[in-house]
């Protein structure tokens, strides 16, 4: 699709005759939608002196006799100095909210998982997308209703649930309707005889070498690093007053899609603070010929050493600008996002997210990192069977991977290849 279509020349004689004013930036503390639930440098009074870090991570198959299963958060645990897990010694450590949000439950749910707070989050993109992020093996809760926002301490790391010491997070999507889609509890689809350790899954029982996971269930997660570093850094800028378009600029690449607009603590995406009045137009860019617009935000890349602007139509607002985080771990879980994302919107049964691979043989590009995912139709299909045929690909760009990535469909039993399809701008 030519980009340019969807350039609009602005009203020139409205936007040269207004002034034109640069704001300076705010700290980059303002920006931040999320952080994470403990910081990676918290040594937590000496006795963790390496900081915290995820030691499992989202979505993997863990073989061990104890778990046989998939693991659908990430693990989060603290480290000596010399980098060996400190075991027991971070029991205690400051859980806090990863963002504005309210709490859904705080209940002690027994073995397996022990104490589970959930809080509930509302990301400022398009879709207002709604987001449940559950915290198991509490030691105790700081807060159980309410309101809570970035930082504020919400419980204790602990090991309730029969565990050693470590904080489990996973992240859901919630429904449209603002149901909660199954954010706490296993993802099989028959719990009871398949299911096995609390927060693992074998959602097939004919698997024998290795269980499966449905695509509808896996779709209802995203990983918790990725959903956080997405929206973690970037640039903030206040809007004091409506006198003509205020001129901003950015430190690195951002895509249009993780900007927005906040008046008090109602944070709004570039569309829907256009539509609410806020401002005209969206964001603009500066040209030779004058000021530009994109009819939809969410395309624009914005580069370093390049002029932007937004026409504010009330005073008092707030624009952040989010810059995701690039690396190859992020592109790897943004990958297995999209995948999943794929197979179900595709109508697979079963996938394999243990087996994706990157840039497989039949797939490359000089400007796009290709990502494979095997997939089923069937209901019965084991590791090997000839009906585990299908495949799910993904392409991601190199250098804009957030803005540009499209997703298809080998089917095996048609031997062609579905369309490419664009899968976004934004995550989820």
């Amino acid at each position: 699709m030519n980009m340019q279509n969807h350039l609009r020349r602005a009203v020139l004689g409205t936007l040269i005759a207004a002034s034109l004013q640069a704001v300076p930036a705010l700290g980059a503390d303002k920006v931040a939608t999320f952080s994470y639930p403990i910081n990676p440098s918290y040594t937590y009074n000496g006795r963790c002196p390496g900081g915290f870090a995820p030691i499992d991570f989202h979505m993997y198959y863990d073989p061990s006799s104890a778990l046989k299963g998939w693991h659908m958060g990430e693990d989060w645990n603290g480290y000596l100095a010399n980098g060996d897990a400190c075991g027991n010694n971070d029991e205690g450590a400051d859980v806090r909210s990863i963002g504005d949000g309210t709490i859904v439950s705080a209940t002690d749910q027994g073995t397996g998982r022990g104490n589970v707070l959930i809080t509930r989050h509302t990301l400022p993109d398009d879709r207002q997308t709604q987001v449940d992020l559950a915290c198991y093996h509490l030691q105790r809760f700081e807060r159980t209703s309410g309101t809570v926002y970035a930082g504020t301490l919400v419980a204790k790391l602990g090991r309730t649930g029969g565990v050693p010491a470590h904080l489990h997070c996973e992240a859901t999507l919630v429904s449209a309707t603002g149901t909660k889609v199954n954010p706490w509890h296993d993802v099989c689809t028959n719990a009871g005889t398949n299911q096995s350790t609390p927060g693992h899954c074998t959602d097939n029982p004919n698997a024998v070498k290795r269980p499966f996971m449905t695509a509808a269930n896996a779709a209802r997660y995203i990983s918790p690093s990725l959903l956080l570093e997405s929206r973690m850094n970037g640039v903030a800028y206040s809007i004091p007053a409506t006198d003509g378009i205020v001129k901003v600029t950015v430190g690195k690449r951002a895509p249009g899609g993780f900007a927005y607009v906040s008046k008090g603590s109602d944070r709004r995406s570039i569309k829907r603070a256009v539509e609410a009045g806020w401002i005209k137009y969206g964001l603009l860019r500066q040209e030779s010929s004058g000021w530009v617009y994109l009819t939809d935000s969410n395309r624009l890349v914005m580069h370093p050493n390049v002029q932007y602007g937004v026409l504010p139509l009330v005073s008092g607002l707030g624009l952040a600008i989010a810059y995701p985080n690039d690396t190859q771990r992020s592109m790897e879980e943004l990958a297995r996002f999209d995948l999943v994302q794929e197979a179900n919107d595709a109508g697979l049964k079963y996938i394999d997210p243990d087996a994706m691979v990157r840039n497989p043989p039949y797939a490359s590009g000089s400007d796009y990192d290709f990502y494979a995912m095997p997939a089923t139709k069937t209901t019965n299909a084991t590791k090997g069977d000839a009906n585990f045929k299908h495949t799910v690909l993904v392409a991601i760009h190199r250098t804009e991977p957030w803005t540009r990535r499209q997703s298809a469909v080998w089917d095996a039993d048609q031997r062609a290849w579905s369309a490419w399809k664009s899968r976004g701008y934004t995550i989820p």
